[in-house]
């Protein structure tokens, strides 16, 4: 192979890829016997089976060509003659140039190593190992966006190799620059792209280098439901490794709204649409457990967020991610139908981002009837506290001394108000 100074991450595809061209000659040696592929009387062996003789000529070469540890001299000879012979017969035999090209590879013969892959591409496309090969030449030339045109067309004819390549790729877009070119290559919606984009999202080790120069690129449509699924599992992979400004940008990016100047949360009155959590709300929508924006009664109110539990059911029903500065700051809202003891009645809560972080606000919801009260509530934020999140739940079921609660728990009109003093 060509000589060349790799980064780190090219490096790491570049060993995986030649751990993967293992394994696809070991694929090759299961699909055809070793007695057929191997043994003296393989071109009647093929005739038995109906396997052309050119072929079986071809995939013996192959075999041997690829054999670990390396092939004797005699051996390789052996894989020329056999590799001559089926393009001889059939001069367009895919796996015969494939043969010959990796003998010249393995005797450092680049330059006919190079011209016989070309050659075996232009052929055909469809042939894994040419790709393969392709791979591990445009890698250790560092030619990141050669190697990956090679991944991609390996991985749209052969699905059977994404589960082994696409965690190669995900190791090497800890390199900004092949993060970058993936970006423009899954731009092009590929037959694996989503494959891809997922394994980066829950799987980049790395996911605040990876994910902004990727998704750049990218460039997915949030008014689709499938990019915008994906853009939300992205924000909020970004927002859990810590990311948060990272996060932000691209909540902005596929068109999020900052929040209103003075309010510090978004949608707090519940009009507007939540297309992409958590800076939007994140509600819960199971059947016991439910968060639903529905119309307040009475007209000209607007909507509200309705709480719904069963008796076996609570928890977190709904929740934003707020950025709020270290100060002090005024929580208001309206909420109604808030009834029985203080323990069975909504919570709000405000708590820093991270386990064991300090909960600046805990709140239980006073008791309102139908027409609703208002709430407010001072609370400061500390220094070190970079996100929040804002969290509504409410226990199991909802008992009274004359029986359940017909009627379910609203609030609406949430704002956060930072106070001067």
């Amino acid at each position: 192979m060509p000589g060349a100074t790799a980064r780190p991450a090219e490096w790491a595809v570049r060993l995986a890829v030649l751990t993967v061209l293992g394994l696809a000659l070991l694929w090759l040696s299961v699909a055809n016997s070793v007695s057929l592929v191997l043994g003296p009387g393989a071109p009647d062996v093929a005739r038995r089976t109906g396997l052309p003789s050119a072929e079986a000529d071809a995939r013996a070469a192959l075999l041997i060509a690829g054999a670990q540890p390396a092939p004797s001299s005699g051996r390789i000879a052996r894989a020329t003659r056999l590799a001559q012979t089926a393009l001889r017969r059939e001069p367009g035999n895919v796996t015969a140039v494939v043969a010959l090209g990796t003998i010249a590879s393995r005797q450092r013969r680049d330059d006919l190593a190079n011209r016989l892959f070309a050659y075996s591409e232009r052929l055909s496309r469809h042939d894994p190992m040419t790709q393969l090969w392709l791979i591990e030449n445009r890698v250790a030339a560092g030619d990141v966006s050669g190697a990956l045109a090679h991944y991609g067309r390996l991985m749209s004819v052969t699905p059977a190799f994404r589960p082994a390549l696409i965690p190669i790729l995900i190791t090497a877009t800890r390199d900004p620059a092949i993060a970058h070119a993936l970006g423009k290559l899954l731009a092009t919606r590929p037959l694996w792209w989503k494959d891809a984009l997922v394994g980066v999202i829950f799987q980049s080790p790395d996911p605040a280098t990876t994910l902004p120069p990727l998704l750049h690129q990218l460039r997915l449509d949030p008014r689709r439901e499938e990019d915008r699924a994906l853009t939300a599992a992205a924000i909020t992979r970004l927002a859990n490794a810590g990311a948060f400004s990272q996060a932000q940008a691209l909540f902005l990016q596929a068109g999020g709204s900052r929040p209103p100047a003075g309010r510090g949360v978004r949608n707090g009155g519940f009009e507007g649409d939540n297309r992409l959590p958590p800076f939007d709300w994140d509600l819960a929508g199971d059947d016991g457990r439910t968060a639903a924006v529905q119309p307040r009664d009475g007209g000209g109110v607007g909507r509200a967020l309705f709480l719904y539990v069963d008796a076996d059911h609570g928890g977190d029903l709904a929740r934003q991610l707020l950025l709020l500065l270290p100060g002090h700051y005024r929580f208001s809202a309206q909420s109604g139908d808030v009834i029985g003891d203080a323990m069975a009645r909504p919570q709000v809560r405000i708590a820093c981002y991270g386990d064991k972080a300090p909960v600046p606000l805990d709140l239980r919801l006073p008791a309102a009837g139908s027409a609703g009260a208002d709430i407010h509530a001072d609370f400061n934020v500390p220094a070190g506290c970079r996100a929040q999140w804002l969290t509504l739940s409410l226990a199991p079921d909802v008992d009274t001394e004359t029986g359940a609660q017909d009627a379910p728990p609203w609030i609406d009109n949430i704002a956060i108000v930072p106070l001067t003093s």
